[in-house]
């Protein structure tokens, strides 16, 4: 918010969502549990709030299931609570209504994130369950999970991050 007050300050369509919805909390309850949902939806326990890319987005008839729209949908945690010098585990269980390929990308202490730190699993039509070791030597605090690799549907059921050391 370092700019507002400025003639030519223009908030994020994030912010001036989230602010819509609190501010019609008690005339408009279903606004703002919609966002609410929608926000519940991409934020999990000790891994922070999520930001989607363009390619996926909520759904507005089912708030807590997600849309992949292209083939590079993904989800960034840009500040993980992972401490320097401990492995961690990432559980997630998903639902999905396609078969594809999800993947985590570990963000390196550059910021940078590359195939070549990062972990694939295949995702089948309906439950699946992922488990991703994230060893503490050159990872960053960033993590960014590509659920599928195709247009479909989603539900990230949870997102557990566990110290293992």
């Amino acid at each position: 918010m370092r700019f507002y007050g400025r003639d030519d300050y223009k908030p994020t369509a994030e912010f001036t969502t989230a602010l819509q919805a609190q501010l019609s909390a008690r005339s408009y309850p279903a606004v703002y549990e919609g966002w609410a949902a929608q926000i519940a939806a991409t934020t999990f326990e000790k891994i922070g709030s999520a930001q989607l890319n363009s390619q996926l987005r909520n759904v507005p008839s089912a708030p807590e299931w997600l849309e992949s729209t292209g083939h590079d949908p993904h989800i960034t945690f840009s500040d993980v609570s992972m401490e320097d010098g401990r492995d961690y585990q990432l559980r997630i269980c998903m639902e999905s209504t396609v078969e594809g390929v999800a993947q985590l990308f570990l963000g390196r202490h550059d910021m940078t994130f590359t195939e070549a730190f990062s972990f694939r699993k295949p995702i089948r039509e309906g439950l699946n369950e992922m488990v991703f070791d994230l060893e503490a030597e050159g990872r960053g605090r960033r993590l960014r999970f590509d659920p599928l690799n195709v247009p479909g549907r989603l539900r990230l059921v949870t997102m557990e991050l566990i110290s293992l050391s």
